[in-house]
């Protein structure tokens, strides 16, 4: 883990004092060390705050290449280092230049703008090109890793620390965009991560951005489309291959100097993450983190001990998995919002989080851990649920498949009786007319306006930022009839990224960062290139992803319907209830209230009981007790 920084003030000078406030912002995590890099005429700087995880990262520091006239501050983990190294022809026996940077700066010299669609792996990284003059950026594929850049009468910045901007005198962090503000209270919709400063920017992920005195240029250099190469494969040989590429994501990101830890819940995903990292961490132990880590006693058994007993199944393959408990930290009110209060000193900001890592960040802390796996994203593509099969079946007129596939998913407990299922596809997708009246029907839809109409967000906002017409649109656009389609809409346009930088910024708090084998680019590529009928085989939904658990989860769970985990709701109806007591108590001295809400809108808001706005009218007392008081 590290932190990026580099500038080009406007005076042509003092680059020394901008880049020594930038790397104030890093201070709350402590780094291990620091490096630098400044022009002579002090026109350029750039440095890099390090955390030492990895056995390299100690020699990735800022990279300086005299003869090439580049240099890099990189924050990435590159995971195809050796075939990166054979397509360069590059002598590889000096370890200093096995370091993700040199190799970075390597791959912009052979490839220039095209180099990061090069590279496998989390990353993002700073060039100043000084032939071009000109600052070269990317991000990684899915946004693993965060960038922030702006360009004010102070000069250019660029960073992967927010609160850098601030220090820097940058920008001013009370000015918050009314816009940004707005559409956090809203919260229904995409939400792709934005800076609340209005002056700061964010890279979109896989993108590259170029920066010089004269402009700002933004380009795609990836986008995820289905393969041809792997059609001539059976069943079994494609399902081979997925363990093959799914072992590989998992084992590039267990490289780190200081115990690991993973999420482990009764999902899939988590299963597969944290069993196969346990087999190829063996016998090194593995620490998991279980929903809140809640241990299991007498208070509780009742609303947790079904959900325990599966996530155990595990425990009976692996014996180097090591259950962490919150013993002395208490997951409550307090402790959510003396975590919120840090997070919002380290940012700069206010910034809109949704809570759910702080316990598991800090337990992990607690026992020493720097790197934490996730399952999270697997369900956007890797381990899809082929539901739109269906579709694609009915568009295709093959009815007699259609049947059978409506028939074994009813046999599974899935869906409804066959013909019912039939009479709902004709009646979604029996013409263009009937297709538009029937568009926003759906559970999910439907709690979504349910939400929407209840929401305790004023009707001046509503109108003025036409959120309710917007919030349509994008329930229209939600609907996806192929499968492909579907897991390019979870994948890049519902803003996956907002979940993704939140856990960065979340794990720069406790001194860890976040790896997602499930969002590996080659494994992701693949899981989107397989056909259709293996992803839901013989109705069997995630069916490639279940062969891949065999022998490191129980039966039970490798072979579960997901309507059979089971949610403790009875626990999360009190936590709602506290919440809501205390919520409302905040809001008699919240002076935002009145700007942003109405009465009559609270109290339907509170009377309705929806548990998923309660963390928006959180954020409304923050934002009010930050003392944030102009909107741009």
């Amino acid at each position: 883990m590290s932190t990026i920084h580099a500038c080009r003030p406007a005076q042509g000078n003092g680059s020394h004092e901008i880049i020594q406030k930038m790397l104030q912002a890093s201070n709350y995590w402590n780094p291990d060390g620091y490096s630098y890099w400044y022009h002579d005429s002090g026109g350029i700087g750039m440095a890099k705050a390090h955390l030492h995880i990895t056995r390299r990262s100690s020699h990735d520091t800022v990279c300086h290449d005299s003869l090439a006239q580049l240099t890099i501050t990189a924050h990435a983990r590159i995971d195809n280092q050796e075939q990166l190294i054979a397509k360069l022809g590059w002598d590889n026996t000096d370890t200093a230049a096995m370091s993700e940077s040199r190799l970075i700066l390597k791959a912009y010299q052979k490839w220039g703008r095209e180099c990061p669609a090069y590279l496998r792996g989390d990353f993002v990284f700073i060039i100043w090109d000084e032939k071009r003059q000109t600052f070269f950026c990317a991000r990684d594929h899915f946004g693993i890793k965060v960038l922030f850049y702006s360009r004010t009468p102070r000069g250019i910045m660029v960073s992967n620390e927010h609160q850098s901007f601030t220090l820097a005198d940058g920008c001013n962090s009370g000015n918050v965009s009314e816009a940004w503000l707005v559409r956090q209270l809203w919260g229904l919709g995409p939400e792709t991560f934005d800076s609340p400063l209005t002056s700061v920017s964010v890279l979109p992920p896989a993108h590259t951005l170029e920066i010089s005195n004269n402009r700002i240029s933004l380009s795609p250099y990836w986008r995820l489309e289905p393969v041809q190469r792997w059609h001539h494969m059976d069943r079994d040989e494609l399902i081979d291959e997925m363990k093959h590429r799914f072992e590989h994501a998992v084992s590039v990101r267990l490289d780190s100097l200081y115990p690991l830890g993973a999420e482990l819940s009764e999902g899939l995903d988590s299963n597969g993450v944290a069993g196969y990292a346990a087999r190829l961490l063996s016998p090194k132990t593995l620490y998991t983190f279980t929903h809140q880590c809640t241990a299991l006693n007498s208070n509780n058994e009742s609303v947790w001990r079904p959900i325990y007993e599966d996530i155990g199944g595990i425990l009976n393959f692996h014996d180097n998995i090591q259950p962490v408990w919150a013993h002395g930290l208490k997951d409550n009110e307090e402790f959510r919002q003396q975590q919120r209060q840090e997070l919002y000193q380290a940012f700069g900001t206010v910034l809109f989080s949704r809570g759910g890592l702080f316990i598991r960040t800090r337990c992990a802390e607690q026992q020493g851990v720097r790197v934490l796996l996730s399952g999270w994203g697997g369900d956007q593509c890797v381990s899809n649920n082929g539901d739109c099969y269906a579709d694609e079946l009915f568009f295709r007129g093959k009815i007699l498949s259609l049947l059978r596939l409506l028939r074994t998913k009813y046999q599974r407990g899935r869906g409804s009786h066959p013909l019912r299922s039939v009479l709902s596809l004709i009646k979604t997708h029996g013409g263009r007319t009937l297709l538009r009246k029937n568009s926003l029907r759906g559970v999910m839809t439907a709690a979504v306006m349910r939400y929407a109409q209840n929401h305790f967000l004023s009707d001046r906002w509503r109108k003025k930022y036409d959120l309710e017409s917007a919030l349509i649109r994008f329930l229209q656009s939600y609907q996806r009839y192929s499968i492909r389609s579907k897991e390019h809409l979870e994948l890049f346009e519902l803003g996956m990224d907002y979940r993704i930088v939140d856990s960065e910024l979340v794990g720069r708090l406790a001194r860890l960062e976040y790896r997602y084998p499930m969002l590996d680019v080659d494994l992701v590529t693949f899981a989107h290139s397989l056909p259709a009928n293996l992803k839901i085989y013989q109705g069997i939904e995630r069916y490639p992803f279940r062969r891949v658990l065999e022998g490191v989860t129980s039966t039970s769970v490798q072979w579960r319907r997901k309507s059979d985990v089971i949610m403790p709701w009875n626990d999360l109806s009190d936590i709602f209830e506290q919440r809501a007591r205390r919520i409302s108590k905040s809001l008699q001295t919240c002076r935002l209230v009145d700007e942003f809400s109405t009465p009559e809108r609270l109290q339907r808001y509170f009377e309705a009981r929806h548990p998923v706005l309660l963390s928006r009218l959180d954020f409304l007392i923050d934002v009010d007790r930050l003392g944030v008081s102009t909107f741009d």
